[in-house]
């Protein structure tokens, strides 16, 4: 055997001899019986319990909608001082308005807030008003006032700001010289005048003497009758003034007397051209006396004094003071009617129906549809003053209350001798005298 075979069978023997040893040394295990248990009855098996609807996963809880920005409105006019007959009203027209935009949703969504200031019948305090609405309130557009001269004080303010306003007075002038920013309601003195020239022309009155309010309402109509009254041919005999707060008109009302007038224009706006025209009865005055329909306002028909002293005066008007008059044909007496209702509604149906109301209803619609169709970002201020400001310039044929209201580029005040009406008080109401094609 060779040497390398004896050492391999060597090393199995070494290897077998070790697992011999660790059987030999390992402990013995003797396995336990598991005991069997008896064969239990099968059981019958019990009906399948039928399975549960699937719950939907609780909703986890989501913040609310957040709230779009209000659409800010400047409504500023006089609710004290000698100006609030005609303010007030207008505010009123103006907040029923509001509260009913906001009841059918807003405008595009977001909801209307109208931000009200007084002027007190204060140019200082109008134009401080517009300041604090445009610079701190950040309003998209504003709607006021009636006063003429706190208008003509508050434009160049708005205009250098750039801020889309309706105005509800009369001069012409606040929008002149190519106003972009302002428009204005209702018709200027030259929309009332027209309608005395017509009038007048039709009653053969060639002499006419003018008392006018010493303010922005009766020195802007003065200044136009002195230039168109010779085109008509017209001539004034006499020019007077009075001041907005007189009591006594005599002194003016004596040169019209001694005059050979045939026909006397008082043009004012509160109760100091009422008194006038009732001084001038009393003084023995028979010639016709007329006026714009402003000295007819709520608060002077319900003093019975005043009222009683308007008897006879013939009135330079709109269509709401004689809406139930109107034939039926006319397209806008539904809409004063239903004006006329919506008032009674909200007021009481002792609410009467002015022409104040009637030119807050206008302004304010003008200005809420054109914010419809601009649809501005109110939080983008100046953008959105812009495309407000577009918007009321493209309107065109809105039915209004007081008249059908066109803007453009070049005509920023309504013109629609159709919308005038001559009147007058007869036993205390409107009588509707002359309608106009």
């Amino acid at each position: 055997m060779s040497k390398v075979n004896y050492r391999w069978f060597a090393l199995l023997g070494l290897v077998a001899l070790l697992a011999i040893t660790m059987l030999a040394c390992a402990p013995s295990v003797t396995p336990t019986a598991t005991p069997t248990k008896a064969a239990e009855p099968a059981k019958t098996a019990e009906p399948a319990k039928p399975a549960e609807p699937t719950k939907p996963p609780a909703a986890s809880p989501t913040a609310p909608p957040k709230a779009l920005d209000p659409i800010k409105l400047g409504f500023q006019n006089s609710f004290s001082g000698y100006m609030a007959p005609m303010g007030t009203p207008e505010r009123d027209s103006v907040l029923m308005l509001e509260e009913k935009v906001n009841k059918e949703g807003g405008i595009n969504g977001r909801p209307l807030k109208v931000i009200v200031y007084d002027d007190e019948s204060d140019e200082t305090k109008g134009v401080l008003a517009i300041k604090k609405a445009i610079n701190e309130d950040k309003v998209l557009g504003i709607i006021g006032t009636s006063a003429s001269g706190i208008a003509m004080a508050q434009v160049p303010v708005a205009e250098d700001a750039q801020v889309p306003w309706i105005t509800m007075q009369s001069a012409k002038s606040t929008i002149l010289p190519n106003r972009k920013w302002i428009f204005k309601l209702p018709l200027s003195e030259a929309g009332y005048l027209e309608a005395f020239y017509r009038w007048a022309k039709g009653e053969n009155y060639t002499k006419v003497a003018l008392i006018n309010q010493g303010a922005g309402f009766g020195r802007e109509a003065r200044k136009y009758i002195e230039e168109t009254a010779p085109k008509q041919g017209i001539t004034i005999v006499v020019k007077e003034e009075y001041g907005p707060t007189d009591t006594d008109i005599k002194p003016q009302l004596t040169k019209v007397k001694a005059s050979d007038a045939q026909v006397l224009i008082v043009y004012g706006a509160e109760a100091a051209g009422a008194i006038a025209v009732r001084q001038a009865k009393e003084m023995g005055l028979t010639i016709p006396i007329i006026g714009p329909e402003s000295l007819t306002l709520p608060a002077i028909m319900g003093n019975k004094e005043l009222r009683d002293g308007l008897e006879g005066f013939y009135i330079m008007g709109h269509k709401p003071d004689v809406w139930d008059q109107l034939p039926d044909a006319d397209p806008q007496k539904t809409l004063i009617k239903a004006l006329s209702d919506q008032l009674k509604a909200k007021y009481g149906a002792n609410r009467v129906l002015s022409m104040w109301e009637s030119v807050a209803n206008d302004a304010f619609n003008v200005m809420v549809n054109a914010i419809k169709k601009a649809n501005p970002d109110p939080a983008k201020v100046d953008e959105a003053r812009s495309k407000v400001r577009d918007a009321i310039e493209q309107t065109k044929d809105f039915a209004g209350t007081t008249s059908v209201i066109s803007y453009s580029p070049a005509e920023h005040e309504i013109w629609e001798i159709k919308a005038k009406v001559i009147s007058q008080i007869k036993d205390g109401k409107f009588k509707l005298v002359k309608t106009f094609q």
